[in-house]
């Protein structure tokens, strides 16, 4: 074999890539990219000021990524802590919200997750504790994602 073959440069296959609500003036941004089936939104990450129950700030943003504080619920099942986003515009009839626990840090109870559009550009979060004998002791890292269906 010639040094020029060993050497030449392996081409990758191509990419496919998709950009959603793209601006372009002077520059490129996207909101959400596809690359090889792989789907990329953006998100505003925030985190609970004070305890599990202070509301966050979406600022109107349609994806969240929200650190909470340290949860502890009493021994008891189905017990349930509650916290708002504010500023969270899902009032429309095709808006859809998926809420989702991205991770949990604690050792004990059964958390899930789950929510609902309120009035007034809000959305309320609530974590729930299936265990019927142990506390959640750890934060959370949730995910909400506002759909648009036809």
């Amino acid at each position: 074999m010639s040094a020029q073959f060993l050497n030449q440069i392996t081409k990758t296959g191509n990419v496919n890539i998709k950009v959603y609500d793209a601006i372009i003036d002077n520059s490129m941004s996207a909101n959400d990219l596809e690359i090889n089936q792989y789907f990329y939104k953006k998100a505003l990450v925030l985190t609970q000021s004070t305890s599990p129950t202070s509301p966050v700030q979406a600022n109107y943003q349609p994806n969240l990524i929200i650190n909470t504080q340290t949860f502890t619920t009493p021994h008891s099942s189905n017990n349930t802590t509650t916290f708002i986003i504010d500023s969270y515009d899902c009032s429309a009839d095709t808006d859809v919200v998926n809420v989702a626990i991205q991770r949990y840090n604690g050792t004990t109870g059964n958390p899930i997750v789950s929510g609902m559009c309120k009035d007034n550009n809000q959305y309320s979060v609530k974590i729930t504790n299936l265990h019927p004998s142990e506390d959640l002791n750890g934060s959370f890292r949730l995910s909400v994602e506002l759909c648009y269906f036809k």
